[in-house]
């Protein structure tokens, strides 16, 4: 065999190769798992037809055969016969590649025997194979039927899912049990593998190799109120019409049924699917009579008040309406909801002359006696009772119950002051002349007179005849007051039962309340406004009103007096009739300083005159007594310093007269160590109260709980018998070395307030401490700075009103001047309207604040050229009024005012009164004045 011959008998075998593996169009034209090359039947039978497969990529596809079941037979490709070696195969279409054949072994080369006429070798002893077989490297074989050799010695190539077979020498291939062939496609074989028994489930796959996904499943479990359905490889489902997936758990599905039309009601259910069951404002209906709440799926019926569920149906509510006031009546209805209609004997309304039943609902009635029902009304019953015999009379009564009244008229009785005549069955009268019929009676006629022209007056009769006497008519003719001058002008005179009455002091004020002006009295008494009107009525006008004089009262004469002060004090009765002087008595004329010193007192009335005559109380070694005055309801109490063997604090009553009724010691100093200065006091009108003083003593004897404090302020309360109660100390306080000194106290309903002056090196401090209404101390020390250079002795000044507290200072002003500063208190010690009026030259000591009119007023000295008493006056929140007054001016000619000899009082009704001491002009003696003022700070004088 030549070289050539082999050539072509291997691109035979190669060719024969290519046509085994199924790339001459093995199966091309065949139903997917339907037929094969042959036209046989697939090895598996299809419940279904095969979906429309897609062509297999062949070199030439054969068209769509008309008749499925005789499709053409693939072309087999045949060997060449060996006549003609030389020949070359017919050109076969080269096919489109899909998948890549893989290397065959090359056979090996057949030895053809030489042409004729040619030396032949003496070949080897050949192996020969059967008819019909192939030899090949492991055998001979059929290459029309053995697969492992389909064609020539090659194998066929093996497929997913298929065993290959060799039909006519070349390969097709047969799928295995649980796979098809969809796609026609010889390159992937049996692509598809039937799973889940052939059954189509929800995984995204094609179980029954049907070309579909998914597509016959049926299978998603069914879930509550919902179709269910596979959607992109997963069961879904959707809620029916009335469910809803509440809570959002796949899960259970649509767990939630709306019920009863989405309404819900009280039955323990979610009937709407909101969540909430038996929502609270649509579960129960509201019943007739009643409201219903819900309860445990339960609706608990409540009636309304008058309303009764008589039946216990809770379905028709409280049916049952309390009517009548819950008393039944006649009226075919239950009015006490008991469950019994018209039931009692007074179910229906008496009527007169009749006996009344009640019959179906309806009161019927029967006439008795001599009464008859003329009307025929049912409401009035027999209204008609004949009387007088049944004979008419001229009454406005049918009498003989004929329905006619008065048709048998008889004369009617006479009437004073008017005739009378029956008219309309009723006696009638018109009034005479000058008479009227007051009270509207006809019993007693025309019954009033006309007097006086008609003119009302004070007589007890009805002079107009208009039913009002005297005074309450109004056109009354008023008598006129014996005082008709100045504000009195036009005052009248009270009646009382026809007489008239005297005119007292309460008719000029309540005419001159009326008029805008004031009334100061008659003319034995002060006129106290400078107005320019006569509000005495004496026929002057403002003669109290001092005008230019200086209004100035000397109520005590002849005070020994040097550099060492008076130290006056007031107070006033609570009505602001009596003031109430004293004054410490310490030396004599000489200057020397005596042993001995006094208080000395005196009472005087609104006009400054004194009352009694000046009143003395013990001798003292003191040379500062300092007594201070309240007034306790119904009398004067004074305390002051009193030193003998040792240190005390003395206490007394005065009379409203000025007589000394009771004195004694309140406070002695038992270690024989102490000094005791400054007491001040403050009283109740129920006799009670509370005293201060400041406390001090040398370097040996420690005078305070503090014991680096060099004084301090203590406190008792005083009852009614002038007893004194424990000691307190009010200015404790946890600090280094400083002084404690003039101390103020007031009470008022609230409580009570301590004030007094701190020094503390060079710095001057006011502090202040809240006091119970019992008179303890309580709460902490509080404070406000005065001074930061100028470290004096201040003494402080209080006042209080029904709520809060005033305290009066000096405190620092510009360069080396002092301001007068005004501070508020409430009764638990916080500040408010704390304000400084003025700055003034005045000594450290002298400001005095005191009650006046709706508010306060501050007093002090402002020291110059020429020497003023100034008053300011202060509304009760703390605000100025005005700008400041001097009430008081002297020329600088010797006299001179001096420290802590100021004082001020209120005088109920009339302003106050300032109350100072005045040395004489080169003489060791001097004076106490007074000066009283209005509430405009006009300075009133009296005649004494």
């Amino acid at each position: 065999m030549t070289h050539a011959t082999t050539k072509k008998t291997l691109l035979t075998m190669m060719l024969i190769a290519l046509a085994g593996a199924g790339l001459t169009g093995c199966g091309g034209d065949d139903e997917v798992g339907g037929r094969n090359a042959q036209g046989d039947d697939d090895l598996e039978a299809q419940p279904e037809p095969a979906p429309e497969p897609t062509p297999a990529l062949e070199p030439e596809p054969d068209p769509e055969p008309e008749e499925p079941s005789e499709p053409e037979p693939a072309p087999i490709v045949e060997d060449e016969p060996e006549a003609e070696p030389e020949a070359e195969p017919e050109p076969q279409p080269e096919p489109e590649p899909v998948v890549e054949p893989e290397p065959q072994p090359e056979p090996e080369p057949v030895v053809e025997p030489e042409p004729e006429g040619q030396p032949e070798p003496q070949p080897e002893p050949e192996l020969t194979c059967p008819e019909g077989e192939i030899l090949c490297d492991d055998g001979c074989f059929d290459p029309q039927s053995d697969a492992e050799h389909c064609g020539g010695c090659a194998p066929c190539a093996p497929v997913d899912g298929a065993a290959s077979i060799c039909v006519e020498g070349v390969c097709r291939f047969e799928c295995e049990v649980g796979f098809r062939d969809l796609d026609r496609a010889a390159i992937n074989g049996c692509e598809c593998q039937i799973t889940n028994g052939g059954q189509d489930t929800c995984d995204g796959i094609d179980n029954n190799c049907d070309g579909g996904v998914d597509n016959g499943f049926h299978g998603c479990e069914a879930v509550e109120g919902a179709l269910t359905y596979c959607f992109r490889g997963a069961c879904e489902f959707s809620c029916t019409a009335g469910f809803v997936n509440l809570d959002q758990d796949a899960a259970n599905g649509c767990e939630c049924q709306i019920t009863n039309g989405r309404q819900d009601v009280c039955d323990g259910i979610d009937n709407d699917c909101d969540g909430i069951v038996d929502n609270p404002e649509t579960a129960c209906d509201s019943p007739y009579g009643g409201f219903s709440t819900c309860v445990q799926g339960a609706c608990d019926l409540r009636c309304a008040p008058s309303f009764v569920d008589v039946d216990g149906q809770a379905a028709n509510g409280c049916e049952c309406h309390i009517t009548n006031g819950g008393r039944e009546v006649c009226d075919g209805r239950d009015n006490d909801c008991d469950g019994q209609i018209d039931e009692g004997g007074d179910v229906c309304e008496r009527l007169p002359g009749a006996d009344v039943s009640c019959v179906d609902g309806a009161c019927e009635f029967d006439c008795v006696g001599s009464f008859v029902d003329i009307d025929g009304e049912d409401f009035n019953g027999c209204e008609c009772q004949i009387t007088n015999g049944g004979r008419d009379l001229c009454d406005g009564v049918d009498n003989d119950c004929d329905g006619i009244v008065d048709n048998a008229i008889e004369p009617c009785a006479a009437l004073a002051g008017a005739t009378v005549s029956c008219v309309a069955g009723a006696c009638q009268f018109n009034c005479i002349r000058g008479f009227v019929n007051v009270d509207r009676l006809a019993v007693n006629g025309c019954e009033c007179g006309i007097s006086n022209s008609g003119q009302e007056i004070c007589d007890g009769a009805d002079n107009d005849c208009d039913g009002f006497l005297d005074n309450n008519d109004s056109d009354y003719l008023p008598t006129l007051c014996s005082e008709q001058e100045g504000v009195c002008e036009g005052s009248e005179a009270e009646c009382e039962a026809g007489v008239v009455l005297e005119c007292p002091l309460e008719t000029y004020e309540a005419l001159a309340s009326i008029e805008g002006v004031r009334f100061d009295g008659l003319r034995d008494d002060a006129e106290l406004t400078c107005d320019g009107l006569d509000n005495n009525c004496d026929g002057a006008e403002d003669e109290n009103c001092c005008g230019g004089g200086e209004g100035v009262v000397e109520v005590a004469l002849d005070l020994p007096f040097t550099q060492r002060q008076v130290r006056p004090t007031t107070a006033t009765s609570a009505d602001g009739s009596l003031t109430f002087f004293a004054w410490q008595h310490t030396q004599d004329a000489t200057g020397v300083t005596p042993e001995t010193g006094e208080v000395r007192w005196v009472v005087v009335d609104r006009s400054l005159r004194a009352v009694g005559s000046i009143g003395r109380l013990f001798a003292t070694g003191a040379e500062t007594i300092d007594p201070a005055a309240a007034w306790d309801g119904s009398g004067f109490v004074m305390v002051a310093v009193h030193r003998s063997q040792e240190e005390r604090i003395a206490i007394v009553r005065v009379s409203p007269q000025g007589a000394a009724q009771e004195s004694r010691i309140l406070v002695t100093d038992a270690r024989r160590g102490f000094n005791f200065a400054d007491p001040a006091i403050a009283m109740r009108a129920n006799g009670t109260g509370v005293v201060t003083w400041t406390q001090s003593a040398g370097d040996v004897v420690i005078p305070c709980i503090n014991e680096t404090a060099t004084s301090c302020v203590k406190a008792t309360r005083v009852n009614a018998q002038l007893g004194a109660s424990t000691i307190d100390e009010v200015s404790v306080q946890p600090e280094l070395r400083f002084e404690a000194s003039r101390s103020a106290v007031a009470l008022n309903q609230a409580g009570g307030m301590v004030t007094w002056f701190k020094k503390k090196g060079d710095v001057g401090t006011l502090q202040w401490k809240s006091l119970t209404v019992e008179g303890f101390p309580v709460g902490d020390v509080l404070e406000q700075r005065l001074f930061s250079r100028i470290a004096t002795n201040v003494r402080p000044s209080m006042v209080a009103s029904d709520r809060s507290f005033h305290i009066a200072s000096l405190t620092e002003g510009s360069n080396t001047q002092l301001a007068v500063r005004v501070m508020g208190l409430n009764a638990n010690g916080s500040r408010f309207g704390n304000r400084v009026f003025a700055e003034t030259n005045s000594p450290r000591e002298s400001v005095v604040i005191g009650a006046m009119g709706q508010g306060f007023a501050v007093a002090w000295l402002d020291k110059g050229f020429r020497n003023f008493v100034r008053v300011q006056p202060v509304l009760s929140d703390g605000l100025p009024v005005g700008q400041p007054v001097d009430v008081i001016e002297e020329a600088s000619n010797g006299r001179i005012f001096t420290d802590r000899l100021l004082n001020f009082s209120e005088l109920e009704g009339v302003g106050a009164v300032l109350t100072y001491a005045d040395p004489r002009s080169a003489s060791l003696f001097g004076k106490l004045n007074a000066v009283v003022l209005n509430a405009d700070l006009d300075k009133l004088c009296f005649e004494r």
